[in-house]
């Protein structure tokens, strides 16, 4: 299901909480300071640490539906319905099927750059230039070959990179239809659950690490571990660093981990937004968004639970 949020007018306000930094889920809730709280159900916390009544949703589209992605404007988003993928426009009413045939139920992944959207389920990969999906072209030139798809898609200084279980491929630079046989792979320990670009790398979360691949292309690129605990499966993003904090300045990547939310700055530099406060325990994957429609900037998590 796909849903919008809408208003929910409260009839009286019958409790006024302030200065409340967020959920603390790591300790015995008898010994929570004031100012965290146990538990929070249906609520947003503003830039100002005000607590307040979270919105409702309004159900536009049943079905199975997965894979929901917005690209950088806003003005529209990508999903898959059954075997298609298709577009919701900006009115949220307007759908149009943009490729069909597609396996039902396989996760399909995205990544903008260079004017162009690709997308990728593993079995197919292809790009959407105003509005139509294309298959990426048939390659006859001597040792290329047409770029391949993944788990992962991330668009870094003009190449395309598609991470499939432990291998992450790569395009040719400013051809990122393209790859070299020669030379197209990184090869990696563990399965790959993040790729995010950043001005100068891209962190990459495998097996149970979180490494800094710094420089501006595989050729270049310097192994940095960074982390030891790995990112939880589409629970990941990249933004501005002042949507996060005033004074970070540039592209940052944000993520989740079990042991809770990190942001990436440059040059490998990492840090543990909740500090211990609140965690996650045996999450399979989940996703992650920033909205900027509340009056304040706000990231959004959702997580499903390994059975």
């Amino acid at each position: 299901m796909l849903s919008t949020s809408r208003n929910i007018i409260m009839a009286e306000t019958f409790i006024e909480m302030k200065d409340i930094k967020g959920v603390m889920n790591t300790v015995d809730p008898t010994r929570i300071p004031g100012d965290y709280l146990a538990v929070g159900t249906n609520i947003d916390i503003d830039d100002e640490f005000m607590v307040k009544m979270a919105r409702g949703h309004v159900k536009i589209i049943s079905g199975n539906c997965h894979s929901l992605w917005s690209n950088k404007d806003k003005t529209f988003g990508l999903f898959v319905n059954g075997g298609a993928l298709k577009m919701l426009h900006q009115d949220l009413v307007t759908v149009t099927t943009l490729l069909s045939g597609l396996y039902v139920g396989s996760p399909m992944c995205y990544t903008e750059g260079g004017g162009l959207i690709f997308f990728s389920n593993r079995e197919v990969i292809g790009c959407i230039r105003d509005g139509i999906a294309y298959p990426f072209p048939t390659i006859d030139q001597p040792f290329k070959k047409r770029m391949v798809g993944g788990h992962i898609l991330e668009y870094f200084n003009s190449r395309l990179y598609a991470a499939g279980s432990e291998i992450i491929a790569y395009s040719d630079a400013a051809s990122p239809f393209m790859m070299d046989e020669r030379d197209n792979a990184i090869q990696l320990t563990g399965q790959i659950t993040m790729m995010k670009a950043i001005a100068d790398g891209m962190y990459v979360s495998h097996g149970n690490t979180v490494a800094f691949l710094s420089g501006l292309s595989p050729s270049e690129f310097k192994y940095i571990p960074v982390n030891d605990s790995p990112a939880i499966p589409g629970m990941s993003m990249t933004v501005e660093g002042e949507e996060v904090a005033k004074g970070i300045m540039g592209r940052v990547a944000i993520w989740w981990a079990e042991d809770g939310c990190f942001i990436g700055l440059p040059e490998g530099q990492v840090k543990n937004l909740t500090k211990g406060y609140f965690t996650l325990e045996d999450v399979e994957g989940g996703a992650l968004i920033y909205r900027d429609d509340l009056g304040f900037g706000q990231f959004l998590g959702a997580y499903k639970a390994k059975l």
